[in-house]
């Protein structure tokens, strides 16, 4: 059978099932663009089998959860002023059973990451919904932990804003559901892999724990949005990418070097689903603030991108125009909406000059992304993503990028993602 079992926490009606069973047992998957879609996995199958990786990662979070209830958290500075979360007096090896650490215990949490493809630095919190421990209230209508009303509420609104035709590609299609075995989120890499290990989700959750906490503590320091109050998480953070390392062993390529940007990816993984209300998004807003060009702080420049779906939370929409756009624009701030599922446009809400919104992402097939770029499909994106393709990749630093104002072909070396605010990337599925 390939039921969709919710997250524990909510009981199931035998209707319940009998809906989800109905849905997803049988039909074959079309997330992938299969020329033999009909002699391949069903839907259920698919999802089946991500489901139960996803169950897990719960697992270890709630594990982890209860073993950070018992701990205290500080920041520290290290010898060459890098701020890190103080764990104490640790979580140890043992804490998930089925997952043992590759360490002894995790007591020093640094507040960057270093992520290879990118080459840059990044911020990395845990990712999917709220039922699965994660940050990311806008994956709730695609990922199989989340309880069925919780997905079908979210599907709904989805739904609205990809049909609407001011959020839509001309001539678009209907979407008619959100079909879970295609689903991004159901597939998210940060729910996956190495995110599965204890050690990767001991330091996420204490990331994310530590910001929760940190942005309720007010300070004086004169980092706040719009000249009000700073806090704790924008002070520690602003301190934390102006000392990251943005070489690690390597440098930009000569015209990204030239522009005189720095390069930072808010959420490698998660998202901006922390703490009450909106302060964890406002608070993004004042630390890129900090850094755009011409700070009164006197920061190096940094290009901020943080690609995100809070666009499928009521409300979203509007609150990113309104805290990023218009007259608080400072164009270093690029939030792209990232695309539902597999082969789907993206919601075009750039409504203005100035928007808040930069263009979205998709993620497509293979076959979808070679139909797309040799207009067999509609072109429902700008660039596709050549991280793949290069040479030493996957990298950023060593990929094609689009063609460039004073350059007749694209060169080596890609910053689509923070410097063309204007075009949809791809990135295909692998």
């Amino acid at each position: 059978m390939a039921a969709i079992q919710p997250h524990l926490g909510e009981e199931l009606a035998p209707e319940d099932l009998d809906y989800q069973n109905a849905r997803y047992e049988r039909a074959p998957f079309r997330g992938l663009g299969r020329a033999d879609a009909e002699r391949g996995p069903t839907q259920g199958e698919i999802v089946g089998s991500l489901h139960a990786g996803l169950m897990e990662l719960g697992t270890v979070r709630y594990m982890l959860e209860t073993e950070l209830a018992k701990q205290t958290l500080s920041v520290v500075l290290n010898e060459e002023g890098q701020p890190s979360i103080r764990v104490e007096p640790g979580i140890f090896s043992n804490v998930v059973p089925f997952r043992p650490m590759s360490r002894t215990s995790v007591t020093n949490v640094p507040l960057t990451s270093w992520t290879s493809k990118m080459g840059c630095p990044s911020f990395s919190i845990p990712a999917g919904h709220g039922e699965l421990g994660g940050t990311c209230p806008g994956a709730a209508a695609g990922q199989s932990v989340v309880s069925p009303r919780a997905r079908d509420t979210q599907e709904k609104f989805v739904l609205t804003v990809l049909n609407d035709p001011r959020f839509s590609p001309p001539n678009t299609a209907p979407i008619a559901e959100i079909d879970l075995a295609a689903a991004v989120c159901e597939h998210c890499y940060a729910t996956g892999h190495n995110y599965l290990y204890a050690d990767n989700a001991a330091y996420q959750m204490v990331k994310a724990a530590w910001v929760a906490w940190a942005l309720e503590q007010p300070t004086e320091s004169p980092y706040g949005l719009d000249g009000g109050p700073s806090n704790l998480f924008v002070d520690t953070m602003v301190a934390a990418i102006d000392a990251a390392d943005y070489d690690h062993g390597g440098c930009e390529p000569p015209q990204w070097a030239a522009s005189g940007w720095r390069f930072f990816r808010i959420h490698d993984s998660g998202d901006f689903g922390v703490g009450a209300g909106k302060s964890y998004f406002r608070a993004w807003k004042a630390i890129a603030d900090c850094f755009a060009k011409g700070n009164a702080f006197k920061y190096q420049p940094i290009m901020f991108w943080a690609p995100t779906r809070m666009w499928a939370v009521p409300t979203w929409i509007d609150f990113v125009n309104e805290v990023n756009g218009g007259a608080n624009w400072r164009g270093n701030f690029v939030v792209r909406a990232s695309g539902y599922e597999l082969n789907q446009h993206c919601p075009e809400l750039r409504g203005r000059e100035r928007s808040g919104w930069a263009a979205g992402s998709t993620v497509f097939s293979p076959d979808g992304t070679d139909a797309v770029v040799s207009g067999r499909a509609p072109r429902l994106f700008d660039w596709n993503c050549q991280a793949y393709a290069a040479k030493d990749g996957p990298t950023c630093r060593g990929a094609l990028s689009p063609p460039l104002a004073g350059y007749e072909g694209g060169l080596i070396g890609c910053r689509a993602c923070w410097m063309l605010p204007n075009s949809v990337i791809n990135y295909t599925a692998h």
